[in-house]
Parts: structure tokens; C-alpha cells; sequence
């Protein structure tokens, strides 16, 4: 069972934030100066105002698609916020994203974790972990991508014995390479269907003029030739 996690906030700097909260709505100071402290699986975080924004971004993003739902018209589409995702992603902070995974609503928490994944940060795997055992199907699926993402392969292994849900368990197993015999054999094989005798024809080629510096590319007859040499290299 996944038991939400609690966000400690010390009572001197939760006044402190909500009074610089309503300094910030107010113009009275601006929002970078606003910060304050949480303790969470990976130790002490300081929240600036920009994190605190993103969010609250995030959350606002997820409760209208929500209330759209219920009201039963069709949910805005996140790809309008696709510049602040990448943003908040790009930057590899997960410290505004807390209040996302601890939201009562599902659809919000799946957004944090998959924001989570897109930062690449190790500090968010402590913070991924406890979901993959949440009843929702859906969130332990998130969380088994956002893993994938981050490369906690030691924890999805044991998803992948774990969980009973098909999908989970082919996003927590790594991709196996074939085999170097296998593909060298369909080298080989795509390969043996274009003899260096057999007559071939000549491939047009489009370019659009000026080309531009440099040399003109090689013949396709020619670039063939090249990979019927290296297949009788390689078999001999």
C-alpha cells in the first residue's frame, strides 16, 4: 500500500512563507526573494519562489484538466505547456514538484512524477519510489517509467518480479541487445541480395543547387560496391 509522505515544514517558516505570499500578490517584494525549508527522503531542501511557482504551475495544470473531466467537456491539452515542462526539466530541480507527487489527485501526482523522470535528478528516485506500490495502476506505471528514466535499475528489478500488471513489468526490464551474431548475420544477409557483378541501376539524385562547399556525395553504385567489399572481407 502507498502511504502518502508528509512534508515537515518548520511553523516559524510556514507564517513566514504565507505572509511573503501575500507580500508577493501584493508587489510588495519579488518572488525570488521568497524561500523556505522542507525535509523530505533526501534530507533538507530550500524552496525558492520560483520552485514554489512551478508547482503551483504543475498543480493548476492537472486540477483544470481535472474539473474539465467531471464537468465532462474536453481537458485542455498540456502540450500548450510543453515550454514551461521542458523549463522546469531543464533545470533539474525537483523541489516545487513535492507538492505534486503529495496531492490528493491522482492526476496530479502522475504529472509531478513524470516531471520528475524528465529531470534526470537522483535526488527524485527517493521521492518515485514509494509509488510503485500504489493501488492506482496508472501511478505505478508513471513511476516505473520515471525510474527507467532516472536509471534505478536495482529497484525495478524488483518491480519487475513484483507487480502484477503486464506493462509494469515490461517498462522495469531493460532493453536486451541481440545478439553480435544475430545482427551480423542480418548484415550479412540484407547484404547478399546485391552482388558486386549484378548489373545496377542508377539512382537518381535530387540536389537542390547551390549545393554548397564540400564534395558532391558518392554514387549510389558506388557506395554498393563499398558494402559488397566489406561483406567478402568479413566472410572470407
Amino acid at each position: 500500500m502507498h502511504s502518502r509522505r508528509s512534508t515537515y515544514f518548520s511553523p516559524w517558516r510556514w507564517m513566514t512563507h504565507g505572509f511573503s505570499t501575500f507580500l508577493q500578490g501584493i508587489g510588495r517584494i519579488p518572488q525570488q526573494t521568497i524561500s523556505f525549508e522542507v525535509y523530505r527522503h533526501a534530507g533538507r531542501w530550500i524552496i525558492g519562489g520560483e520552485e514554489h511557482a512551478d508547482g503551483r504551475l504543475v498543480c493548476a495544470a492537472a486540477e483544470e484538466r481535472r474539473h474539465a473531466q467531471v464537468m465532462g467537456i474536453r481537458p485542455p491539452r498540456l502540450v500548450a505547456l510543453r515550454r514551461d515542462f521542458r523549463r522546469i526539466a531543464s533545470r533539474g530541480s525537483i523541489a516545487g514538484l513535492f507538492m505534486c507527487v503529495d496531492h490528493k489527485n491522482s492526476e496530479t501526482a502522475r504529472l509531478g512524477i513524470w516531471l520528475m523522470g524528465r529531470t534526470r535528478s537522483k535526488s527524485a528516485i527517493s521521492e518515485v519510489i514509494p509509488f510503485v506500490g500504489n493501488p492506482d495502476v496508472r501511478l505505478r506505471r508513471e513511476a516505473a517509467r520515471a525510474l527507467r528514466r532516472l536509471g534505478a535499475w536495482a529497484k525495478l528489478r524488483d518491480v519487475a518480479a513484483s507487480d502484477p500488471d503486464s506493462r509494469v513489468q515490461r517498462l522495469a526490464t531493460p532493453c536486451q541487445p541481440k545478439p553480435f551474431q544475430q545482427r551480423f548475420h542480418q548484415l550479412t544477409r540484407s547484404l547478399s541480395g546485391h552482388p558486386a557483378d549484378a548489373p545496377v541501376e542508377p539512382t537518381p539524385l535530387l540536389v537542390q543547387m547551390p549545393y554548397g562547399p564540400g564534395r558532391l556525395p558518392k554514387s549510389a553504385a558506388f557506395i554498393r560496391a563499398i558494402l559488397e567489399r566489406i561483406r567478402r572481407t568479413l566472410s572470407a
